[in-house]
């Protein structure tokens, strides 16, 4: 649907607002009055007037000693209410923390939303492999094993359409894949009902990948992952993954209403990378 401009007022002061709420990120969590200045490019007169508001309800925080903004408890108290709907009814934390006491790897769940892949939960072992996937970040919709796990199990014309929108800079480890080899890795891998791969996004680092479903018949709810380290991926560490990980996908899909779909078999030859 087209959206409709509006003469209002109070549009302009709204628009200012996002504007700066736009600029933290993972990547920068604090700024300077002078930093906000030049990433919005408003004036400093108006940025203190819009940050005003902003810091006295709670939307932003002012550390007294350096004198940098950072977003303020309100943000954070709105996150975990957006996160809260973004977790499947509910029943992700649950059968995450279940999953993670078998499998001492990193476990991370993502969806596609507005043609981005979001990682809507995560758990991650202590002892264990540590990867840059925080809960919240947003990545190109193709990116990783999730990604691919998750245009798999798209529409073919919206795979499609994403791959030739947002055209990766690598696929299954390497650069210059073309357009019909990107369509045929995700046309085996929703014939096999996962996604697995060695050593393809980052060196030393494994995984498998299983689909979530709901009660939409022709696409993923979101994705389930389980990293490894490359050296500790033996056979046996594989298909204990890819037991586990179908396990508990098909547990969460099941309790979202996922109508009955064909069993994953887990053959030895299908788990060979």
């Amino acid at each position: 649907m087209k959206r409709l401009a509006s003469s209002l007022p109070g549009n302009k002061t709204i628009a200012k607002t996002i504007k700066i709420l736009d600029c933290f990120s993972f990547e920068r969590q604090r700024l300077t009055l002078g930093e906000l200045v030049q990433q919005t490019g408003l004036p400093r007169a108006t940025l203190y007037r819009t940050v005003n508001p902003l810091l006295e309800s709670g939307y932003l925080h002012l550390d007294p000693v350096d004198n940098r903004y950072s977003l303020g408890l309100k943000i954070f108290q709105l996150g975990h209410v957006a996160q809260a709907g973004f977790n499947l009814s509910g029943l992700l934390p649950r059968h995450l923390d279940h999953l993670a006491a078998q499998l001492p790897y990193t476990l991370i769940v993502g969806l596609l939303r507005e043609d981005k892949l979001v990682y809507i939960d995560k758990r991650e072992n202590s002892d264990g492999l540590k990867v840059g996937s925080q809960v919240g970040l947003v990545r190109p919709p193709w990116y990783g094993l999730l990604g691919k796990l998750l245009l798999a199990f798209l529409p073919k014309a919206e795979s499609r359409h994403l791959l030739t929108t947002y055209p990766p800079e690598f696929w299954e480890g390497r650069v210059g894949v073309s357009l019909p080899e990107m369509l045929t890795s995700l046309e085996r891998v929703r014939d096999q009902g996962y996604a697995i791969a060695v050593d393809e996004t980052a060196p030393g680092i494994s995984g498998v990948a299983f689909p979530i479903f709901d009660q939409r018949p022709d696409r993923a709810a979101a994705g389930l992952l389980v990293l490894v380290p490359t050296v500790q991926f033996t056979p046996a560490v594989k298909e204990r993954c890819l037991a586990l990980a179908r396990e508990c996908s098909q547990e969460i899909s099941r309790r979202l209403g996922a109508r009955a779909r064909r069993p994953v078999r887990l053959e030895a030859a299908a788990v060979t990378p």
